[in-house]
């Protein structure tokens, strides 16, 4: 048997990946972005999943953002970027409904009066630096 990059490094690690539960993904059986490199099926996939009332139009308006910003930036920094924002704003609004939620459950706030506005904005900035505006026409 001779001995090559394929046999000593390759299939190893593919062997390894696949026992750790990733997929292999042959490149002559798929189809993907050529300017992009991102298997544009996985990627509709995925994002239908975790998006489940976006419609075909605006994925394809996230695609092509993605695909632009790609263009000018190193592949996938950009996007690594846009994740770590996205992560960080899910936290801040995590961390404020934790703070609201309890408050309004036990009857501490109530929604409708300005004087508990002025109290949530106080409470949201102290802990999160957060202004937290509340509508009070509902």
């Amino acid at each position: 048997m001779k001995f090559n990059e394929d046999s000593r490094v390759k299939i190893p690690s593919i062997l390894h990946l696949i026992k750790l539960g990733y997929t292999y993904l042959s490149l002559k059986e798929n189809n993907w972005d050529l300017e992009t490199n991102i298997f544009t099926y996985i990627f509709y996939y995925q994002l239908k999943k975790n998006n489940k009332n976006l419609s075909q139009k605006e994925s394809e308006k996230i695609f092509n953002k993605i695909s632009l910003s790609l263009e000018n930036e190193d592949l996938g920094r950009v996007y690594y970027n846009k994740m770590v924002v996205n992560f960080k704003q899910s936290q801040k609004l995590s961390e404020l409904r934790d703070c609201l939620l309890p408050m309004l459950m036990n009857g501490q706030v109530r929604v409708t009066h300005t004087d508990e506005n002025q109290y949530l904005n106080q409470r949201a900035k102290e802990s999160l630096g957060l202004v937290v505006e509340i509508n009070n026409t509902i």
